[in-house]
């Protein structure tokens, strides 16, 4: 809305370091294709990286030149991509000089009243919230740890909504 982004320009313009394994998807995807998972990117699990949002880019660097772009953007081919989101993620955090967490609370979260919720990992873990139990082989309950400490994570799916918060929606 306040056209920081053009979502139909190539990314290629906001990070001119991307290389992926088809040199022509670099040419062609924008962020409406990342956000509407149509930039041929596979749907990715995202195992590596760091708590620390600042090695996001680092991560994306050593991970997109191996993936395999499945369809060019032009091809208009819906595929589910967390990999695509992270980027879009990225870009916006690259553009603005914000964290990713920070423009979402700024942008979406606090414009929304959701004042508890959070992307940020260490903000989280100041919070009181119930966790979820599993049993183990002999049938007594043990906490299921699922806070992804993975800061790649953010852009999709990677927050921590309070339940009242999503009440009050």
């Amino acid at each position: 809305d306040k056209g920081i982004l053009d979502i139909d320009v190539p990314i290629k313009k906001y990070i001119p370091w991307l290389t992926l394994s088809r040199h022509e998807a670099c040419e062609q995807i924008t962020l409406r294709h990342l956000l509407s998972h149509t930039g041929g990117l596979p749907r990715g699990v995202i195992t590596e990286g760091s708590r620390d949002e600042n090695t996001i880019e680092q991560s994306l660097k050593q991970l997109l030149p191996e993936c395999e772009i499945t369809s060019l953007p032009s091809e208009k081919i819906h595929m589910y991509s967390n990999i695509g989101v992270s980027l879009a993620g990225l870009v916006a955090s690259t553009v603005t000089g914000k964290s990713y967490s920070q423009l979402a609370s700024k942008y979406v979260l606090k414009p929304l009243g959701m004042n508890v919720s959070t992307y940020d990992l260490h903000e989280a873990a100041t919070y009181l919230f119930s966790l979820p139990h599993e049993q183990d082989e002999s049938g007594n309950l043990r906490v299921q740890p699922y806070i992804r400490m993975n800061t790649m994570f953010r852009a999709s799916g990677g927050s921590y909504p309070s339940a009242l918060d999503l009440c009050n929606l």
